[in-house]
């Protein structure tokens, strides 16, 4: 069975890059070391979520020479890790270390930002075999990159068609009573249909005027109700969605448009 205490302390933005450059081994070869390593860190970027420079890439990227004088970075040093985010250019560094103590594993894993020193997540735990120690790598690389960003208000998003339906009722109402004020003001002009009494007239054209007040009124609260609805798509998507709106200058149409996923 897996037994680990679990530490999660940040949620970041999408798009976070951490730098992995080795765990230490007690009791392993070096070779085996440097594929818990490379490991770990694939499957701590394989949903996406965060970018995982690798022991070898830093290795391409930095020459050997320069790998051996930041290898103590893997400390949590705030002077070291900053020495070391500054080189990669990311944002916090992978260090853990692993250790066989007879034929049971213990293995402790933690993610530093590169700021401060904080941890931005931690995670321990004993497992008996080679078998149990990747099931723990998969399940704590998976937890780790799911807490470093924060899960989108989808309860937000779920209710923004309340807006939009809203909106476009309000909208389509109040285009429909700005249309009837200006039926009245064509009849009032036109000596054909116009009233031959003056009170009529005037009566009619309150009753125009009225409507159209009326009309503008509820085309701005729809504009406004779908505006709230647009921002619950909006903040309840992925960052990637853009959503813009649209109301055409005569006030007889409503658009809603975006890049949704």
């Amino acid at each position: 069975m897996l037994a680990h205490s679990l530490i999660l302390t940040l949620a970041a933005a999408p798009g976070l890059k951490l730098a992995a450059p080795g765990f230490e081994c007690v009791h392993l070869e070096p070779e085996v070391c440097a594929l818990y390593t490379d490991t770990f860190a694939q499957l701590l970027a394989e949903r996406g979520a965060v970018r995982v420079t690798t022991q070898r890439e830093i290795a391409a990227l930095l020459g050997l020479e320069r790998q051996k004088q930041l290898l103590g970075c893997t400390d949590a040093s705030v002077n070291c890790v900053a020495e070391l985010a500054g080189a990669l250019g990311v944002d916090g560094v992978v260090s853990g270390s692993v250790g066989r103590l007879g034929s049971a594993f213990t293995v402790n894993v933690k993610i530093v930002s590169a700021r401060d020193g904080s941890a931005l997540g931690a995670r321990s735990g004993r497992v008996k075999d080679d078998d149990e120690l990747h099931a723990w790598f998969v399940e704590t690389a998976h937890q780790l990159s799911d807490a470093l960003v924060p899960p989108s208000p989808a309860g937000l998003r779920g209710k923004a068609w309340v807006g939009w339906l809203a909106g476009g009722l309000a909208a389509g109402a109040g285009v429909t009573l700005i249309l009837l004020g200006n039926a009245d003001a064509q009849t009032i002009s036109d000596p054909d249909r116009a009233p031959a009494r003056l009170d009529q007239v005037q009566q009619l054209r309150r009753e125009g005027e009225g409507k159209q007040v009326a009309g503008v009124a509820l085309v701005a609260a729809g504009a406004a109700a779908a505006l709230v609805g647009t921002a619950f798509f909006a903040f309840g998507a992925p960052a990637q969605t853009r959503v813009s709106m649209q109301v055409s200058p005569q006030l007889v149409g409503l658009t809603v448009s975006g890049v949704f996923p």
